[in-house]
């Protein structure tokens, strides 16, 4: 049986705007007296079916089951009483999730915004996303026309970001998440955008001489007449 205060948060493992997905959630249930376990999981691998009963709130974020096993993961949370939050943009699920009425899955769907936006929005209503969130989130869904960034900015900021480890489940993780988040609400995060821009275009620049090196050493073969 579960404990009134336990949240499981489930968030996709395998980018940036997962982890800062996780980092928001994370915060925020702590925020309100929740003890919180991070769940990192990448598409293909076991989801952790053993845990729900254990948990007064399973989160769910930039991830997402296939659509049968969604709607069973929902009666399973009603079963046991877990509150099942579910927040994503990825249009496929969410339009299968509609043709099945998900309207009974609290949380925030829409595939105009990264994941990280919705976290966001959904743990601080009429809050407006913060600079660095808002950068992160237009990256995940390629927003070439974002309203101050250009997108060599945007990509340079990833660059930079993908030097570091940015999983919260992680001991570095977790101390980059913690300084991000507070950096976030004394609304010193615009500091940190302009310094990562500046240095991920020093990354940016390498990748590139990098593959044109590479590309230097490529040549053309004949094997069995090709």
């Amino acid at each position: 049986m579960y404990l009134h205060n336990n949240a499981l948060i489930i968030y996709h493992s395998a980018d940036l705007d997962g982890h800062m997905s996780a980092m928001i959630a994370k915060d925020h249930y702590e925020k309100v007296g929740y003890n919180v376990e991070l769940f990192p999981i990448d598409y293909g691998e076991a989801f952790p079916w053993d845990k729900i009963s254990d948990y007064a709130a399973i989160v769910m974020v930039d991830y997402s089951l296939p659509a049968n096993l969604m709607e069973i993961l929902q009666h399973k949370c009603n079963g046991y009483n877990t509150e099942f939050i579910w927040i994503d943009h990825h249009i496929g699920i969410i339009r299968e999730m509609k043709e099945r009425n998900d309207i009974w899955i609290h949380g925030m769907r829409n595939p105009e915004f990264a994941a990280c936006e919705l976290t966001w929005q959904y743990c601080h209503p009429g809050k407006e996303v913060p600079p660095l969130i808002s950068i992160i989130g237009a990256y995940d869904i390629w927003n070439h026309n974002h309203k101050t960034r250009t997108w060599e900015e945007i990509e340079a900021f990833q660059y930079r970001m993908r030097s570091a480890d940015t999983d919260p489940s992680t001991d570095a993780g977790k101390t980059l998440c913690d300084e991000l988040m507070e950096l976030i609400y004394r609304e010193f995060d615009i500091d940190f955008v302009e310094t990562s821009i500046e240095a991920g275009f020093v990354v940016v620049e390498y990748v590139k001489r990098h593959f044109l090196r590479e590309f230097e050493n490529v040549y053309h073969v004949n094997w069995k007449g090709y």
